[in-house]
């Protein structure tokens, strides 16, 4: 059973790929598909139940073996990503930093899929700008930068 945050749970359907990991076989990599969900939320966690089937052939699983699965909902070729850390808001508008010309450049953009690490850029950029990432104060447009 694996459980699917709230957030995610309108992109799954049936038959999404899935790569499950567990905690007795380290080194098995396990691949499978989504067969049945709950098409409803937990009240309490606020998160859909979820079934995957897999392979079982001399998988040594035992019901309620614990491990951690990857769901494929949606994949999107040539999709500009940056890392969750580049974005700040300015005015409730998201924006990131762009180095042109040595120099920092405000750039507004639009966000699409949030995966808490990475994050897509809709619009805004062409995925070739050089984009200020990391737990740094705000800088301000036309501040100098050398690049490293």
């Amino acid at each position: 059973m694996i459980h699917v945050p709230e957030k995610d749970s309108h992109l799954l359907d049936i038959g999404d790929p899935a790569s499950l990991n567990f905690n007795a076989l380290p080194s098995r990599n396990i691949q499978g598909s989504v067969s049945r969900m709950a098409m409803a939320l937990s009240p309490k966690s606020q998160r859909m139940r979820v079934e995957v089937d897999i392979e079982s052939s001399d998988t040594r699983l035992y019901p309620g073996s614990y491990g951690q699965a990857v769901i494929t909902l949606a994949q999107k070729e040539n999709a500009v990503t940056i890392s969750s850390s580049a974005v700040r808001f300015h005015g409730g508008s998201p924006i990131v930093y762009v180095v042109t010309g040595g120099k920092i450049v405000h750039q507004p953009v639009t966000l699409g899929m949030d995966q808490g690490a990475w994050i897509e850029v809709t619009s805004g950029l062409s995925g070739n700008e050089q984009v200020v990432s990391g737990s740094i104060d705000r800088l301000p447009v036309g501040t100098a930068v050398n690049l490293r």
